[in-house]
């Protein structure tokens, strides 16, 4: 077993705490001393680099490295491999950021609202750096419901393929696969577990339009963003998803002071 601290009602290793501080150095350096003291410690570098590099987090983590190791205690090769997988990333996301621009041109123009969720463009809100959340498999859009069809049409026309099956009118979301492009998840629901028509119209309340650099797309609010990464975060696996909680902080971070907390409640509820 590895050598573990206790932190209130749970139990991590040393090196898990070292990740964990790095996600999050950048808005605590009160933080910088004991990470310098875990460094200096028994950390197991294999361990911290698989995680690291599994939490698609490469930049945030790398930096922070730089920051606290002084005398070198970082092996060369995490230093190493960390900026190898960002710039990986920088040229992967530019591609996934370029299609995801050109299939929200196609549903403005039809004027179908439409809200691109995690990927690139949440990476530039919370972090300014399209890359700075890894790559990520797939790109979700959300849809209203009403507009399903419409959106199956466009998808088709822009080469397209949908995953057949009933089950997926059943949980509010559908795959669209392409040769060499990144597949497209639709959906019309943000909890397929318990998809729930009155809290997406509470969502679709909550968005506003939003353009740059040519694109035209909505968004979620501050507090309908927090509740849509919670619930994302709720089927994510510990560190295996870090940047899931890293995303809760950085929003909270930016936002926290100014977010309706009294209508944040309410509509969790």
């Amino acid at each position: 077993m590895r050598n573990s601290i206790k932190s209130d009602r749970r139990l991590i290793s040393d090196t898990e705490e070292l990740i964990l501080i790095c996600a999050g150095l950048n808005h605590d350096e009160n933080m910088l001393p004991r990470a310098k003291e875990l460094i200096s410690g028994r950390i197991d570098w294999k361990f911290f680099k698989e995680n690291a590099l599994r939490s698609g987090l490469y930049l945030i983590i790398y930096n922070s490295l730089k920051k606290i190791d002084r005398e070198s205690a970082v092996p060369k090769d995490i230093l190493v491999l960390l900026k190898a997988a960002h710039l990986c990333a920088v040229s992967k996301t530019g591609i996934q950021y370029n299609e995801t621009a050109h299939l929200l041109k196609l549903f403005f123009k039809k004027n179908i609202p439409i809200v691109p969720l995690k990927g690139p463009l949440l990476a530039r809100r919370l972090y300014g750096d399209i890359a700075a959340r890894g790559v990520s498999t797939d790109i979700d859009l959300l849809i209203e419901e009403k507009n399903i069809d419409k959106a199956r049409e466009i998808l088709g026309l822009a080469g397209y393929a949908a995953s057949s099956g009933e089950i997926w009118n059943i949980i509010g979301q559908q795959p669209f696969g392409k040769e060499d492009r990144s597949t497209i998840d639709l959906q019309w629901q943000i909890n397929p577990v318990v998809p729930n028509n009155e809290r997406m119209k509470g969502f679709w309340d909550g968005t506003r339009l939003r353009q740059e650099d040519g694109v035209s797309y909505h968004e979620f609010k501050e507090a309908e963003l927090l509740l849509q990464l919670s619930v994302h975060f709720v089927d994510s696996s510990h560190l295996i998803q870090l940047k899931h909680i890293c995303d809760i902080h950085e929003l909270l971070t930016r936002f926290g002071g100014t977010m309706q907390w009294d209508g944040v409640i309410e509509k969790a509820f």
